[in-house]
């Protein structure tokens, strides 16, 4: 939310977020997301390589509004109760953003995936 553009709070004004994303994050005082999803990873990410599977969860009070449709969006998420597939999942160089929370004892590869992401970053600098 805070890597988006702008944020719409519960009161409706708007606040300018880091612009990192192409997305505006509009507060809603309903629940607009709550449920368990199998993620596919659409491209290598620092968690994933193409084709992993993992669970996740979402929770959120929020939808991200004004995505291009020519956003890249990493991951596929399908409902474990549906069969509709969603897009989802923004990379910009080593930030993974999404609202979906991983599990990482769903796939252990993640966790050894992140590590190595990290090591590889920390000799660069």
């Amino acid at each position: 939310m805070y890597l988006g553009k702008k944020i719409k709070g519960f009161d409706r004004k708007t606040h300018k977020m880091v612009g990192l994303f192409p997305f505006t994050t509009v507060m809603h005082k309903k629940l607009t997301a709550l449920g368990y999803y199998t993620v596919t990873s659409r491209r290598s990410t620092i968690l994933t390589t193409r084709g992993d599977t993992a669970k996740g969860h979402q929770f959120r009070y929020s939808s991200i509004e004004g995505i291009p449709e020519s956003t890249n969006r990493v991951f596929s998420l399908r409902k474990n109760s549906s069969s509709k597939v969603l897009r989802e999942g923004f990379v910009f160089k080593n930030v993974l953003a999404s609202y979906v929370h991983l599990h990482f004892g769903s796939n252990s590869t993640l966790a050894r995936r992140f590590v190595a992401s990290c090591r590889k970053s920390s000799r660069k600098g």
